[in-house]
């Protein structure tokens, strides 16, 4: 992926590339590895990190916004916002797209033409 843009993002496991890196799956320490890809973490994943975190859901060692700001510090990453356009193209997703979090992260993908890393 030689210079690729990447959103960084996973419904099912949103705080994946904010964990350690050797918590992160083969392709996604293969895709961030080298470090000549610009790498995007969704507003939609750290939506869902405070979601989730506010509901007891996903543990933290501090509070979502320190969290998530630290790591992606650290590893350079760059936010991705989210823009009236994708909210308004998640009505064009099919129904088989049930999550909230999970439809903003592809119409993201779509209209930015950025591929979606899983971790």
């Amino acid at each position: 992926m030689n210079g690729e843009q990447i959103i960084i993002a996973k419904a099912s496991k949103p705080v994946a590339i904010l964990s350690p890196i050797t918590q992160l799956s083969g392709a996604a320490l293969e895709s961030i590895g080298d470090g000549r890809d610009e790498i995007f973490l969704s507003a939609a994943s750290t939506w869902e990190i405070a979601f989730k975190r506010a509901r007891g859901r996903l543990m933290l060692p501090e509070e979502p916004e320190v969290y998530v700001a630290k790591r992606m510090t650290l590893r350079g990453f760059q936010p991705l916002p989210i823009q009236l356009s994708h909210t308004l193209h998640v009505f064009h997703l099919p129904e088989i797209h049930q999550d909230p979090f999970d439809r903003l992260l592809i119409v993201q993908s779509q209209l930015e033409d950025l591929p979606d890393l899983n971790c």
